[in-house]
């Protein structure tokens, strides 16, 4: 956990069923994820907070849906925020 949270880039891992395994301190900062909402690891909660971040996401869910209904594979973004932010994506299935 000590490696993961010594990176220099967000990370977060969900699981099948939609929660949070993981995601570093990096993370939750870069998304202002409140901490209450980070102790319930609740994706759907998160994905609905990053949202309300972004200037455009409809681009963005249309990948990430291709990507669920698929079942494997990956696929980049950059993603503008409202605060004029920009994050770059990787989003993989495994």
């Amino acid at each position: 956990e000590s490696i993961l949270e010594s990176l220099d880039f967000g990370l977060m891992a969900i699981d099948a069923n939609d929660r949070v395994l993981f995601c570093n301190r990096l993370f939750i900062d870069q998304w202002k994820i409140p901490p209450d909402m980070a102790e319930r690891g609740d994706n759907r909660e998160f994905m609905a907070h990053a949202l309300g971040q972004m200037r455009t996401n409809q681009e963005f869910m249309a990948r990430r849906q291709q990507l669920l209904a698929s079942g494997v594979g990956e696929f980049n973004h950059l993603s503008e925020l409202k605060d004029g932010r920009y994050f770059e994506h990787s989003n993989k299935l495994f």
